[in-house]
């Protein structure tokens, strides 16, 4: 099922409390109608018609939108070895007996925070955040010489493997971004192992995404037509024969080849362009969007063209534990550079009818997420018509936006029936 929360931009408070209040409105609507909340694609005409109207009634009703549930600390932590030397930390949150949830963390290599455990109520969850192999204060640490074992199949087997080892009979995935992609992937794989999924910003790892993001500005498309400076900074990190295909290009500058200097601008350039991007577009609050010929000369100025490589950088070009920014830099390229690992299998080929039928899923995406296009969340509800997809009007892409946010709370609370 899929439906879409509609308001003006994210400017006034009121607008988003209005998006929130009518993504409930159509709940309550379903309900009251005696349509199931997860229909089939056959119904979903049926629920939309009396969606509508609960959505028209909605927009002037008060309400507020949620902040994040107090803080806690975490009841456990430890560390678990998985395959090829990796070792890959965790802790645990919430009521020890508890329904497990497992936070599926973006990037890939963005790492766990506390903040994601305020998601959930820590009576009813046993919340596990995990780092996924490669980052965080899991070990080893992405970095050239290391990436041959880091992919889509190992971090599937890693959460396998620790879940045993938590003696977790079923757990619930809760990703964001591409932990979106993970948890697909691992539902997929597992999916007797799954009891639901709640999923934010729709990752499928498609060319047509990646291009989008990393590629077509070259030419004048993708995200990098909405944010023009941001990708200027972007490229212009980049030797001048390096900027036809900004993937290979940082792929050569984060291997440490030029130098560990030229390794880390590299790696705090290619994160600043997803945080541009996913922080949606400047100005929208004012309503007014502004480029002139001084910022985007500065844009230049400031981005750092990297010398020829020289010997004596390359052997300086990897000297220890890489830092954590660099770790994360080094795996998003890695595996924007190998399509996802997904270009033989795509992800909504492996949805089976055992998931459909099994696995109740909420994913959540903000119309204006420019990371992860909200095309992607069509997709998924085409693919799994029984999902309950909501994008809402006016968010991005962070779990912080405070409408996701607001989504998000809800969708862990209404997963609690599901649990057995």
């Amino acid at each position: 099922m899929f439906h879409e929360t509609t308001a003006r931009t994210r400017a006034p408070m009121n607008d988003v409390k209005t998006a929130t209040l009518r993504a409930r409105a159509m709940r309550s609507a379903r309900r009251a109608a005696g349509t199931p909340t997860r229909p089939c694609l056959a119904r979903r005409v049926a629920a939309a018609a009396a969606s509508s109207a609960a959505a028209a009634a909605a927009q002037q009703a008060p309400g507020k939108l949620r902040e994040l549930r107090p803080a806690i600390k975490h009841k456990r932590e430890g560390r678990v070895q998985t395959e090829n030397g990796a070792v890959t930390y965790y802790r645990e949150y919430g009521n020890p007996s508890g329904a497990p949830v497992l936070v599926v963390h973006g990037g890939p290599g963005a790492g766990c925070f506390p903040n994601h455990a305020r998601f959930f109520d820590p009576e009813f969850y046993r919340i596990v955040l995990a780092d996924q192999r490669g980052c965080g204060l899991s070990r080893p640490r992405a970095q050239e010489g290391n990436l041959r074992h880091n992919n889509l199949d190992a971090l599937v087997d890693d959460f396998e493997t620790l879940r045993k080892h938590l003696d977790i009979d079923r757990w619930m995935l809760f990703g964001g971004s591409f932990g979106t992609t993970l948890s697909l992937a691992y539902a997929s794989s597992h999916p007797s192992r799954v009891w639901a999924m709640v999923l934010r910003g729709v990752c499928l790892l498609r060319k047509e995404e990646l291009d989008w993001l990393y590629r077509d500005g070259t030419h004048g498309g993708g995200a990098g037509a909405l944010f023009p400076q941001n990708w200027l900074k972007f490229v212009s990190q980049l030797p001048p024969d390096m900027r036809d295909d900004p993937v290979a290009g940082y792929r050569n500058m984060l291997s440490g080849a030029y130098g560990q200097a030229a390794r880390d601008a590299a790696a705090g350039a290619w994160l600043a362009w997803g945080m541009a991007v996913g922080g949606g577009l400047p100005g929208v609050d004012s309503g007014v969007l502004r480029f002139d010929k001084k910022q985007m000369q500065d844009a230049a100025r400031d981005a750092r063209v990297v010398p020829a490589r020289s010997a004596s950088a390359a052997s300086t070009a990897v000297s220890g534990e890489v830092p954590s920014y660099v770790a994360q830099a080094t795996l998003e390229n890695w595996y924007v550079a190998c399509d996802g690992f997904v270009r033989d299998h795509p992800l909504l080929d492996r949805i089976t009818d055992q998931m459909r039928e099994e696995i109740p899923v909420i994913a959540i995406h903000g119309r204006n997420d420019f990371v992860c296009p909200v095309r992607n969340a069509y997709s998924l509800a085409e693919a799994w018509p029984e999902s309950d997809v909501r994008v809402i009007a006016g968010a991005a892409h962070s779990m912080y936006d405070p409408a996701i946010r607001n989504e998000l709370l809800e969708a862990t609370d209404e997963m609690t029936k599901y649990f057995k």
